[in-house]
């Protein structure tokens, strides 16, 4: 459903907890629907893997709101991608996106362990 993303070939995945950024472009007279349809997407971001979840807006240009979730491990976000997502989780994913200006853009941050 979401494209799979691609690993640098040096990232160390195993184990590693992972957080993913998703930011959505969305015109003023949308607030209003985009707010209520990310309501949907937190339940079920959290009910497919994630351990946090949180939507921002940007305060700079007040027309992006940025999605940012925790999941324990790269393991546990491809079982989001390809087991986990339920036709109804796809439909309120597939609304949010019809709400961006443009399709959302999706990162994503994989814990490095810092040496003491």
């Amino acid at each position: 459903y979401w494209p799979d993303p691609q690993l640098a070939a040096d990232v160390d995945a195993t184990g590693r907890p992972v957080v993913v950024i998703v930011r959505y472009q969305v015109a003023s007279k949308n607030t209003r629907r985009v707010l209520e349809a990310m309501a949907h997407v937190r339940e079920s971001r959290l009910r497919t893997g994630a351990i946090r979840w949180g939507l921002y807006r940007d305060a700079e240009t007040g027309s992006s709101y940025v999605e940012l979730f925790a999941v324990a491990s790269w393991e546990e976000h491809q079982r989001q991608h390809n087991e986990r997502l339920t036709g109804t989780d796809r439909e309120f994913q597939q609304h949010s996106i019809d709400l961006s200006e443009g399709p959302p853009e999706a990162s994503h941050l994989i814990s490095v362990e810092v040496p003491d």
